[in-house]
């Protein structure tokens, strides 16, 4: 009996076979209590919480993220999938399977096409100040691809019984539409338009980011000023935070972010979005902010202009974020002051 995959740490190796010789004492009738009435050929098993799917709206996704790892289920191969299998009792239940296996990838979705299947995280809703009509959400996928969905803003309360932000869905029945033009979340040509006829399943897939991240350099910034205005996501160092304070009746709370390149930039967050920057922010440490307005300022008594970015209703900030190359990123930091104490 061959249990064991590739690349799995001594613990995880030492459970699967701990979970072998369970079975094989099954097989063998070394355990269980002998049933009252037939106790020679009959035992009662409890199996143990750790090897149960419970039944529920999302056992059939656990089961088939427990038989097919992430590489199965998107490169399939013959090989890897002939070393995995599910055993159904009827044909019934191997169509509703399948059809479960089969999901569209987001960077996929054509505009004019209909979209597939999509199993996808929320991370984000917002409705923008411009366009008050239209509830926005972001969805990506496990290849952390994001595409944005956009309903009628009457459905909101509708929404908000059946989705949360931050977990995981099987959607179906979803329309694909041209991205709006003006002040694009995300690079995707199209979106999605959801309305209360899409199905909204729940998932369990851990393998789905929780994050999406479109990092503009700083000399990027300066076309997300130009006609289309796509929001904008960076990444930098803190080097300052402002307390809380007023401008014009408005309170905001202003960050300063140094890019791995000594960029200088101002981050202004407004009353709505002061949520994500509460309490104390630690100065050094790495934050990533999405969904920004890319502004410009001149600086007064002068005809300089400096770029600057603005919170929205879509903006986030996150202090560290959770990307595999965090580390990588905060060590560029360190090598750079090195080299400006060594050579100065």
């Amino acid at each position: 009996m061959r249990l064991q995959r590739h690349s799995i740490t001594q613990e995880q190796k030492e459970e699967i076979s701990n979970f072998s010789s369970w079975l094989l004492a099954i097989g063998d009738g070394t355990i269980g209590t002998p049933d009252v009435e037939d106790p020679y050929n009959t035992k009662i098993i409890d199996i143990p919480d750790r090897h149960l799917i419970r039944y529920d709206e999302i056992a059939l996704h656990s089961l088939i993220s427990f038989i097919y790892d992430t590489e199965s289920l998107h490169n399939p191969s013959p090989e890897s999938l002939s070393r995995k299998a599910i055993v159904c009792p009827t044909n019934e239940k191997v169509h509703e399977i399948n059809t479960l296996m089969e999901h569209q990838q987001i960077s996929d979705i054509k505009v004019g096409f209909p979209a597939g299947p999509l199993e996808v995280r929320i991370i984000k809703k917002w409705i923008p100040h411009a366009r008050p009509q239209l509830l926005c959400y972001l969805f990506v996928d496990v290849h952390g691809n994001a595409i944005k969905a956009v309903a009628d803003v009457t459905d909101e309360s509708y929404f908000d019984s059946v989705i949360s932000v931050g977990s995981c869905y099987r959607v179906t029945d979803t329309l694909t539409v041209a991205a709006k033009t003006y002040q694009p979340a995300v690079s995707h040509e199209a979106s999605l338009s959801i309305g209360r006829s899409v199905v909204f399943t729940p998932i369990q897939n851990n393998n789905i980011p929780t994050y999406h991240f479109e990092f503009a350099s700083y000399d990027q910034l300066e076309r997300h000023t130009k006609e289309q205005k796509q929001l904008a996501d960076f990444i930098g160092r803190i080097e300052n935070v402002t307390p809380i304070h007023d401008r014009g009746g408005k309170p905001m709370r202003k960050i300063t972010l140094q890019d791995d390149r000594r960029n200088i930039i101002e981050v202004t967050f407004w009353s709505g979005k002061l949520s994500e920057v509460e309490g104390d922010i630690p100065v050094g440490e790495i934050m990533a902010v999405t969904g920004t307005t890319v502004t410009k300022f001149t600086v007064p008594h002068t005809s300089t202009e400096i770029l600057q970015l603005e919170s929205n209703e879509a903006t986030t900030a996150t202090i560290n974020p959770p990307i595999p190359k965090i580390e990588a990123y905060k060590n560029r930091y360190v090598i750079k002051v090195y080299h400006t104490r060594h050579y100065s």
